[in-house]
């Protein structure tokens, strides 16, 4: 019993994290011709790993959430639909 919960659960937190990726790496609403350095841009195309320390400067001491991903960035240039936190 207590190892069908857990894969139940486990199963849950998978669907909501890839749709959570879904969201953060797929952003169609956004036109704006800066979009390739936006959180969810940078992270789609694995900036987050071939550039570790950059992207650490970048979401380091987050002023900024994106409404549309949740990403939090330093600057809002960095976000499709910045909002201060």
């Amino acid at each position: 019993m207590a190892r069908q919960k857990y894969v139940t659960l486990l199963r849950r937190e998978k669907a909501i994290f890839s749709k959570e990726m879904l969201i953060m790496t797929s952003n169609a609403d956004c036109k704006k011709p800066e979009h390739k350095m936006h959180m969810c841009a940078l992270k789609a195309e694995g900036f987050d790993k071939k550039n570790p320390d950059k992207f650490r400067e970048m979401t380091a001491n987050p002023k900024y959430k994106c409404e549309n991903c949740g990403a939090e960035a330093a600057k809002n240039e960095n976000l499709c639909k910045p909002v201060q936190l």
